[in-house]
C-alpha cells in the first residue's frame, strides 16, 4: 500500500501530520490472527500492533504481514506470516492463553515466513 503521488512535507492533507499518516497506513497493513489476548499483549509488548481478527479469510489477509498461524493456502496469499514459537513450552501449556511474561519464560520468539505456492 502506498501513496498514488508523492507526499508532501505537510502531509499531503490538511492539518495532519505526515507521520501520523505514516502509522495509520503501516497498521492497516498488519493482522494478527488469534483468539489468545495474551499473545496480543505479547506482540504489543513487543512493538507489533494491528487489526485482531480470530479467524482469517483470504480477503481479509491477502497482501497484508499476518501475525498468527494460518493454513498454507492463505499464508501464500499474504506478504508475510510471522510465528511465535516457544520451545521451551511444555506439553501440558499447549493451547492455554499465557501471560506474556509466561511466554518470555518459555522463549517465545517470532519468526517471519515467505510462503509461496509452486504451481
Amino acid at each position: 500500500m502506498g501513496w498514488s503521488q508523492p507526499v508532501r512535507g505537510d502531509g499531503g492533507i490538511p492539518g495532519t501530520d505526515p507521520e501520523i499518516i505514516l502509522l495509520v497506513v503501516e497498521m492497516s497493513m498488519t493482522i494478527i490472527v488469534t483468539r489468545h489476548t495474551g499473545l496480543i499483549q505479547w506482540l504489543k509488548k513487543n512493538g507489533v500492533e494491528g487489526e485482531v481478527i480470530s479467524h482469517a479469510t483470504q480477503e481479509q489477509i491477502e497482501g497484508k504481514d499476518v501475525y498468527g498461524v494460518l493454513p498454507l493456502h492463505l499464508a501464500s496469499v499474504c506478504n508475510s506470516v510471522t510465528t511465535v514459537d516457544m520451545p521451551g513450552l511444555p506439553s501440558e501449556k499447549r493451547g492455554v492463553d499465557l501471560t506474556p511474561e509466561e511466554m518470555d519464560s518459555f522463549g517465545a520468539i517470532m519468526h517471519t515466513y515467505i510462503v509461496q505456492e509452486v504451481v
